[in-house]
């Protein structure tokens, strides 16, 4: 078995909610698209740019199997512009600091409060009583949202694009070429996230490659195993506390969605960042880890 590895750059083109727990009366967004997100995003655009083709109605259930078959996706990590080139801020915990925000190449690190602050903004909201078409009471709510625009920590820098990047692999079968035309041709445009009916998550791809030095996010990555596998103290994804080792720090939570109708919830996990750690002297490799269907990571080792 084996895959074959793309990267893939998504610029934000207008404001993205992924939502995660609340504060108060502010639902608060995540700074990076899960994978099963963006599998969701691309599941509903397959099925109905191939529905509006043949005349008849999208298959959801079949184009989502196919993909969680045929595919393993990656998270998306923000990415800054630099140069002709993207590179992606990745989350990492520190001891003593907490979550800090890294660049790809390692040049920058910053706090997560100061993070969420280059990339974030508010947008008010509230329900409106059909029958006498004022508002409801008790519904003000205020929304955090990626904003399409960052001026990237720098104080008197100009405003640049947000854009997302990640990978995804694809199965190396006789589907492979079929796939990945699909991919290139019907989701050059994706809505990702929660309130896309109102025009939110709209991301347009810049970038779509194969990647063939083997290199994920700074990470080796072998393809030739049943699923991508990789060799990282930290996890990018998050990651089952049931099959990871006890000798992680970081953040937890619980993972709920809904799956063809069907709520379904994981145990708890690792959240993206969270870290593995030896003892003084321990001289032991990274832990394993493999991609799985869902986009969550599987310790092995």
């Amino acid at each position: 078995m084996s895959w074959k590895m793309y990267r893939w750059v998504w610029r934000l083109e207008a404001p993205l909610y992924i939502g995660t727990t609340p504060a108060g009366q502010l639902n608060r967004t995540r700074l990076y698209v899960p994978a099963r997100t963006l599998w969701g995003a691309l599941t509903a655009e397959l099925a109905r740019k191939k529905a509006s083709s043949s005349g008849g109605s999208p298959n959801y259930k079949g184009e989502g199997d196919k993909l969680r078959e045929k595919t393993r996706l990656s998270y998306l990590f923000p990415a800054q512009p630099v140069d002709q080139d993207w590179i992606a801020w990745i989350p990492i915990y520190e001891f003593g600091k907490g979550l800090l925000w890294r660049r790809e190449d390692r040049s920058r690190e910053v706090k997560d409060r100061e993070f969420r602050r280059w990339l974030l903004t508010t947008r008010m909201g509230t329900a409106i009583d059909p029958n006498s078409d004022t508002v409801s009471e008790g519904t003000l709510r205020e929304n955090e949202v990626v904003n399409q625009w960052s001026f990237w920590g720098e104080k008197h820098g100009d405003f640049l694009p947000v854009l997302f990047s990640g990978y995804i692999f694809i199965f190396n079968d006789d589907d492979h070429d079929t796939l990945k035309r699909e991919l290139e041709t019907k989701t050059k445009e994706l809505f990702i996230g929660g309130d896309t009916r109102y025009g939110l998550g709209r991301v347009r791809r810049e970038y779509f490659e194969e990647i063939k030095d083997g290199i994920f996010f700074g990470i080796p990555v072998d393809l030739q195993k049943n699923n991508p596998e990789v060799r990282s103290d930290s996890v990018l994804a998050h990651a089952s506390i049931a099959t990871a080792t006890s000798k992680m720090y970081g953040a937890w939570e619980m993972l709920v969605g809904w799956d063809n109708g069907e709520l379904k919830k994981n145990d708890l996990v690792w959240v993206p960042g969270s870290r593995f750690y030896k003892e003084r002297n321990e001289s032991k490799d990274e832990p394993k880890w493999s991609i799985e269907k869902d986009g969550l990571w599987k310790k092995l080792s």
